[in-house]
C-alpha cells in the first residue's frame, strides 16, 4: 500500500539578468510559469505466486489505484480558461504470468497484464508556442500479451529466449502536423486511436567451445543476436488534420521500426575481451499520418534506417593495469533516430559519428 500527499511551488520562464554572476533575480517581477502543484494518491498492489505443481506456477496480480492533482496559478503564453484545474485518475489493473518448467534447463513462459497511461500536465499544457493540445485528450489504456521459451542446451553452449507479444492501446496519445493558416505550422497532441503491436523477440547466445569443454581457459568465443520484429499499426482511429478528418486506420504506428536488431561477436581469454558488435535500426514515420516528404521544420517525415558497427577492447597488461579502447560508429555512418516535436523544438535529433575512447586503470 502507498499514499503520497506531495505540494510543489513550481516558477519557469522568468526573464533574468545579464550579468557574469549566478543569480535568480528577475528584470520583470512577473514569471512566465508560476503554478501551485498540490497531490494526493493512493495505491493498492497485490501478488501472489500459487506452486500449483513442482514445475508450474500462476501467479496473478492485481493494482488499484486513486489520484487528484489541484492545480493554480498562470502561464502567460496559454488562456487562462484552457488551464485544468484539477486532474484526476482512478483505475484498477489485473494480470496474470504462469511458469512451467520442464526441466532445470528450460522455461516456458506466458503472461497477460492490462496498462493504463493516464494524462498528465505536460499533455494537456502545450511545451511551446509552436504546439496545441486536444482539450478533449482522454486517458490511454489497452493491456500486453506474451510467451516464450528459454532456456540453454549442450552445457551452456547455447542460451535462448523467444517470444511472441501483443501490445493494445485504446486512445493513444500522439501528436499530428497543423498548418496555422497562416503559412505556418504547429505540433497538435490528441488521441490518435487504437494501435496494436505484434511482435517476436529472440536472443540467442551461442558458445561453441563449449560443447567440447565446459570451462574453457586459454580462448573462449561467442556469437550472438538480439532481434526485434514489430508489425505496430493502427486497428482503427481518426484524426482531425487542417480541418479534415482522416482515417488513419491500417496506417504505420509511428517511431515503431519494424526491425530492431544487435549481434556480435565476443572473444576473451586470461588477459583481453573484444566485442565487434553491428547494430541495425529499420525506418520507420514520425506521425500518425505516416507522412513520407520532411515538413519545412523537419517534424515529421520519415526516419530512414540505418546500420552501425562498434568495436571494444580490453587489455589487462597484469592484475594493476588495465587499458580500454571503444571505438563507435566505425565507418563513421550519418543517421538520425527521431524527428522530436519537444525540447529543442521541431527538426531531427542527429547522432554521433565516429568516436574513440581509450582509458587505462590501475587498481591497488
Amino acid at each position: 500500500m502507498r499514499y503520497i500527499n506531495n505540494s510543489l511551488h513550481r516558477r519557469q520562464l522568468g526573464k533574468g539578468t545579464t550579468g557574469a554572476d549566478y543569480t535568480l533575480a528577475l528584470t520583470n517581477p512577473v514569471w512566465g510559469r508560476n503554478m501551485y502543484f498540490k497531490t494526493s494518491n493512493g495505491a493498492l498492489f497485490v501478488e501472489n505466486l500459487f506452486q500449483l505443481t513442482p514445475k508450474l506456477a500462476l501467479i496473478p496480480g492485481f493494482r488499484v489505484e486513486k489520484g487528484i492533482t489541484r492545480i493554480e496559478g498562470n502561464i502567460g503564453t496559454i488562456d487562462p480558461t484552457r488551464v485544468p484545474d484539477a486532474i484526476e485518475h482512478a483505475f484498477p489493473l489485473f494480470g496474470v504470468n504462469m511458469q512451467y518448467r520442464p526441466n532445470q534447463q528450460t522455461r516456458v513462459y506466458a503472461g497477460w497484464s492490462q496498462a493504463y497511461r493516464p494524462v498528465i500536465f505536460a499533455d494537456i499544457l502545450p511545451p511551446t508556442p509552436l504546439d496545441a493540445t486536444d482539450p478533449d485528450l482522454k486517458d490511454a489504456y489497452g493491456y500486453n500479451a506474451e510467451a516464450g521459451i528459454s532456456g540453454e542446451l549442450g552445457h551452456s553452449a547455447l542460451h535462448f529466449d523467444v517470444s511472441l507479444f501483443r501490445l493494445q492501446v485504446d486512445n493513444r496519445i500522439g501528436s499530428v502536423l497543423q498548418d496555422d493558416g497562416l503559412g505556418g505550422q504547429f505540433i497538435y497532441k490528441t488521441n490518435t486511436g487504437t494501435s496494436v503491436t505484434n511482435g517476436a523477440e529472440l536472443y540467442v547466445d551461442f558458445k561453441p567451445q563449449r560443447l567440447f569443454d565446459a570451462n574453457p581457459a586459454k580462448f573462449n568465443l561467442s556469437v550472438f543476436t538480439s532481434t526485434s520484429f514489430f508489425d505496430a499499426f493502427y486497428d482503427k482511429g481518426s484524426i482531425v488534420a487542417n480541418g479534415e478528418v482522416r482515417d488513419i486506420s491500417g496506417n504505420r504506428l509511428e517511431s515503431a521500426p519494424r526491425w530492431i536488431s544487435r549481434n556480435g561477436i565476443q572473444c576473451w581469454g586470461d588477459n583481453f575481451h573484444a566485442t565487434l558488435q553491428y547494430s541495425y535500426v529499420d525506418w520507420s514515420f514520425a506521425d500518425a499520418l505516416n507522412t513520407l516528404t520532411p515538413s519545412a521544420n523537419g517534424g515529421v517525415g520519415r526516419v530512414p534506417s540505418y546500420g552501425l558497427w562498434d568495436f571494444n577492447l580490453a587489455v589487462y597488461l597484469n592484475s594493476h593495469f588495465t587499458v580500454s579502447a571503444s571505438l563507435n560508429n566505425v565507418f563513421d555512418r550519418q543517421y538520425f533516430t527521431k524527428r522530436p516535436t519537444i525540447y529543442p523544438g521541431p527538426g531531427i535529433w542527429p547522432s554521433d559519428g565516429r568516436s574513440l575512447v581509450v582509458s587505462v586503470g590501475l587498481r591497488l
